[in-house]
């Protein structure tokens, strides 16, 4: 196997020495009736590279052959779970491993795809692996692009954008030889007959890999993004975030959020001894988190933001240009939805030349749904030569740039090329939490808990996680009068709703068997 190996940077933690791989395309053959293929056809090895990360990122197809009805019942998560394609793990016998699960599902006539995951498995940690269906169902002979990331701070798949992340302090790290990194192309095919007997694939199967790239640099870990963002729609599952050494964490994605979503996997399979019950996303005191999404985030039953955390989630709607400028005018306007600021970039390029001159940048002027540029050149200062015009749109949560290119502009010709790219993910944390969807979320640390807060008069008050006893509330206005109470409360979250009030301040007051505590909450 021959690999171009690119040296990409050196990094200020011990000068560590980042290399990115592009590995040949294969075509991986798994025989009948064996459980692992019978040869690998690339793997890579680097020991003592001491980098905290390892990301794989390939195109894969599942060929006709893949499809399988098995004699015996097995449900599809079962069949997922054991069956595996393609591997990226520390060790060579696959402790801190991620891999595609897969199944061929009838019912569906699609191969079912699944995050699988084993985390510090080795004779110390006998159990630790995570199992999750994507939402992600493909016909044979379609390509996929995956996205795989471990490191000190987790693992994470991303296949089209449907991404899984687990958090957690993954390794025993040794941070002067770091770990090893192994990429396999090759399967994993098991399954019981009707003896209770492990057999191997029922035919052969065949599956291709192309554009595969082995990075040991940072990786976005559907935070800060590029220019194809890695999640479409983040699932958080069984995460933990306490390492404040990890830097913060700033999630984004296009469409929604959900955290913490139920393993597929028993419990039984997942690593002991996490103090929470499963599943669970918890922020830990003094760690910041940040969610934002395009259209959703869903706090399910088992998130905590524990007191002394700092957690935000927030909702941007993506950016739309809905039309832009057919030609050169003054000013130069946009139609567009959800943008919050622009910018124009002007360069002048001289084709005899080649060189390139800055004119000028210009902030955009926002009115309703119209983004104007007052732009104020007019000639063009060489006789031969084309204006670059780059305009650039933000949010809370991404930008979108058009790039238009103009000859002889003073003409007014319509532009030669039209450009829209992709979104760019830009995190920057929420000035006030924004509005998302709570279902049974659970806010919940030393201390009773109002949530959201502001508010538009329905709110949720939480109990703090040791608290067992019953407690009691009245609520009172602004000038002190009493106007709900409820009595004899015992659920860890209880709904309030004040949204029949008007608009202010009111004061809460929670009684419990040896305290008398007082939380302002603001309606809005």
């Amino acid at each position: 196997m021959k690999s171009i190996r690119i040296l990409l940077l050196l990094t200020l933690l011990g000068n560590i020495l980042h290399s990115q791989d592009y590995l040949e395309d294969c075509t991986i053959t798994h025989k009948k009736g064996k459980i692992f293929n019978s040869s690998l056809k690339w793997v890579y090895d680097s020991f003592e590279m001491g980098t905290y990360y390892r990301n794989l990122t390939f195109d894969i197809k599942f060929d006709d052959n893949c499809k399988y009805v098995l004699t015996n019942t097995l449900n599809s998560s079962q069949q997922t779970r054991k069956q595996k394609v393609v591997n990226l793990s520390t060790d060579e016998w696959g402790k801190n491993s991620l891999r595609i699960g897969w199944c061929w599902n009838p019912d569906i006539e699609k191969i079912q795809l699944a995050f699988y995951s084993h985390i510090n498995h080795d004779d110390d940690h006998p159990f630790g692996r995570e199992f999750q269906l994507l939402n992600k169902n493909i016909n044979t002979n379609q390509w996929v692009h995956v996205e795989m990331a471990i490191a000190k701070k987790g693992m994470f798949m991303s296949i089209d954008g449907q991404s899984i992340l687990v958090s957690r302090n993954i390794y025993s790290w040794c941070p002067s030889s770091g770990e090893s990194t192994f990429a396999r192309a090759n399967s994993y095919f098991e399954y019981k007959d009707s003896d209770n007997e492990s057999q191997g694939a029922p035919h052969e199967m065949t599956f291709q890999v192309k554009n595969a790239v082995l990075d040991l640099a940072n990786f976005p870990w559907g935070e800060k993004g590029s220019h194809n963002p890695i999640a479409k729609n983040l699932q958080i599952m069984n995460t933990n975030f306490k390492y404040s050494s990890q830097g913060t964490y700033d999630y984004y994605a296009m469409e929604n959020i959900t955290a913490p979503i139920t393993p597929s996997s028993p419990s039984s399979q997942i690593e002991t001894g996490q103090p929470y019950d499963i599943p669970y996303t918890v922020v830990e005191p003094d760690i910041s988190v940040s969610f934002k999404a395009g259209e959703s985030i869903h706090l399910k039953h088992g998130f905590h933001a524990k007191s002394g955390s700092h957690f935000r989630a927030s909702i941007c709607p993506p950016i739309k240009i809905l039309s832009t400028p057919a030609e050169y005018e003054k000013p130069f306007c946009y139609t567009v939805e959800n943008v919050t600021s622009a910018k124009l970039r002007v360069e002048f390029h001289v084709e005899e030349t080649g060189n390139n001159y800055y004119i000028g940048s210009y902030n955009g002027i926002i009115s309703g749904d119209q983004l104007c540029f007052d732009i104020d050149f007019f000639e063009d200062p060489f006789e031969y030569g084309y204006y670059t015009l780059e305009a650039t749109f933000f949010n809370d949560c991404t930008q979108k740039k058009q790039t238009y290119y103009y000859d002889e502009i003073g003409k007014k010709t319509a532009p030669k090329k039209d450009s829209l790219s992709g979104s760019n993910p830009v995190i920057h944390f929420a000035k006030a939490d924004s509005t998302f969807t709570l279902d049974k979320a659970v806010f919940r640390g030393d201390e009773f808990v109002i949530y959201p807060n502001p508010n538009t008069g329905l709110f949720n008050l939480s109990a703090p996680d040791n608290f067992r006893g019953k407690y009691s509330i009245k609520i009172y206005n602004s000038m002190g009068l009493p106007i709900l109470q409820k009595k004899n409360l015992s659920a860890e979250v209880s709904s309030i709703d004040l949204s029949a009030y008007a608009k202010g301040v009111y004061f809460v007051k929670i009684i419990t068997y040896d305290r008398i505590l007082m939380r302002k909450v603001f309606l809005q």
